[in-house]
């Protein structure tokens, strides 16, 4: 009996959220997030055009933030679901099997950059005043509108350098990585 792809689609979804990911959230947030993660069909994401794999995402997004308000209705969770989501799908794309299996290299270019303080803060020190981005507030807080705004600037960005938005993540990632 060899591995099947949801083994690996279960590993990536487990690793991907890890505690610091989604902290100060309530308790249970990271369980249901990794359990949600773990049911994506990753063929959904074959797109064609942005447009569309946009839908894809903002319907998983949708109903990720309603299971994770679940555990708190006072607050919305829209950011919070789409950097898991984000992170998933980076971190599935990375991986020889799920990449080669779901053709994500084909879609790559559609994926958005996982946003958090840190990858927000050094959009924003990148950006200039005319690209409009806002004060970085908190995840919990982060709203599909002032997404788009970061998600175009990283974009425009990215392609600049060369790189794809979710490779971004890559080289911001605790300020660790460089952009050659």
């Amino acid at each position: 009996m060899g591995i099947s792809n949801k083994d690996y689609v279960s590993r990536i979804a487990e690793t991907s959220i890890g505690a610091s990911t989604l902290r100060g959230h309530p308790t249970g947030t990271i369980q249901t997030v990794r359990d949600y993660l773990k049911t994506i069909k990753l063929e959904e994401f074959q797109c064609k055009t942005y447009d569309d794999f946009g839908k894809v995402l903002d319907k998983h997004t949708t109903v990720l933030s309603k299971k994770i308000k679940a555990f708190d209705p006072k607050s919305e969770y829209w950011g919070s679901a789409r950097k898991a989501l984000n992170l998933f799908l980076g971190n599935a794309a990375y991986h020889s099997v799920l990449r080669k299996e779901y053709r994500l290299d084909q879609i790559e270019k559609f994926f958005e950059v996982p946003l958090d303080n840190q990858v927000a803060n050094k959009l924003i020190s990148l950006a200039e005043e005319k690209d409009g981005l806002p004060k970085w507030r908190t995840i919990k807080g982060l709203t599909p509108e002032n997404s788009k705004l970061y998600q175009d600037f990283a974009d425009k960005y990215a392609k600049k350098k060369g790189f794809t938005r979710i490779q971004l993540d890559v080289i911001f990632w605790r300020n660790e990585g460089t952009l050659g």
